[in-house]
């Protein structure tokens, strides 16, 4: 993996960042071809670096194409394909798309279920988004009960002094 955008991003240079991924994108594909895992990390990590820095439109469309090659380079149930999912419900949440969204969060916690286990943090990190976007959509009743799975696979996963627990309570 390419460290110097990751560490740009974490300076807050997003723009370089997003600048350095777009550049390295070409060489895994040409390299493996465009089904090939670390291709679609790439896509993965370029659509959070746009994620981060406001662009979901254009984090959207990544996220699809990275979901699309890992799909076709990981089969359909691997957790790598869960964590895409979530990144994309995460993205349409934020652009109003409800609908998709919560069909992307609940697929990706079906398919983190059998792949980590019943109560990974991946799992819980799933739940909780699908929580807070059913909590938004006046679903209260579900979105407690999800809240309330999250804090407590986090709980037994991580520990009570985690930032990830604090932040679910």
């Amino acid at each position: 993996h390419n460290h110097a955008p990751h560490l740009l991003a974490r300076l807050g240079d997003g723009g370089r960042a997003e600048s350095l991924h777009e550049r390295a994108l070409p060489l895994p594909r040409s390299a493996s071809g465009p089904a090939h895992p670390e291709f679609a990390q790439s896509l993965n990590t370029l659509a959070g670096t746009r994620r981060a820095r406001s662009a979901s439109a254009g984090a959207g469309s990544l996220y699809r194409a990275a979901l699309d090659a890992r799909r076709r380079s990981l089969g359909g149930e691997r957790w790598a394909v869960g964590d895409t999912m979530a990144n994309l419900a995460w993205v349409l949440r934020s652009q109003g798309k409800t609908e998709e969204s919560e069909d992307s969060y609940r697929q990706a916690i079906e398919i983190h279920r059998p792949a980590l286990g019943e109560e990974h943090p991946r799992v819980a990190h799933a739940t909780s988004g699908l929580a807070w976007l059913l909590q938004e959509l006046g679903q209260v009743g579900e979105a407690e009960s999800l809240h309330l799975q999250a804090l407590a696979m986090r709980r037994e996963h991580l520990g009570e002094r985690h930032e990830a627990v604090a932040e679910s309570l």
